[in-house]
């Protein structure tokens, strides 16, 4: 199974600290209005099912300033195929994603959107898929 998970803590001088573990799940940010997508990468470890109890994650942390973005996806995502079954993959999410990290949530929900169903070209859904950001 896989999952991302981070804590935001804001800090008294505006900027916010970003705590993040991921198990093969990435997070991807931008700092400040900067449209350049970075990556912190998770864990190849996965999470549940038989396990050696004393595998450990590691929490990856940064400082991001005011208006800066993170963006947590499932990988039903990058795994969706269009009609010659490529996948989108983590190359295109990241370039749509970097394409609109300045435009307001809605705007980059809605270009996102578009691109996705542009790839898909009609090839029904085979996974979940969320992506979620949060401009700080």
């Amino acid at each position: 199974m896989d999952l991302a998970l981070c804590l935001l803590e804001k800090q008294p001088d505006g900027t916010t600290k970003i705590s993040f573990s991921g198990a093969k799940r990435p997070l991807y940010y931008t700092e400040g209005t900067d449209n350049q997508i970075f990556t912190f990468k998770g864990s190849r470890k996965s999470i549940g099912g038989e396990q050696n109890e004393s595998i450990h994650f590691e929490t990856q942390s940064i400082v991001l300033p005011a208006k800066s973005c993170i963006y947590l996806c499932s990988d039903g995502i990058t795994d969706q195929n269009d009609a010659e079954r490529v996948k989108l993959g983590e190359g295109k999410l990241k370039y749509a994603i970097s394409s609109v990290a300045n435009k307001s949530m809605q705007e980059q929900f809605d270009a996102i959107e578009q691109m996705l169903l542009t790839h898909q070209r009609g090839t029904l859904q085979r996974d979940d898929m969320l992506l979620i950001g949060v401009r700080l």
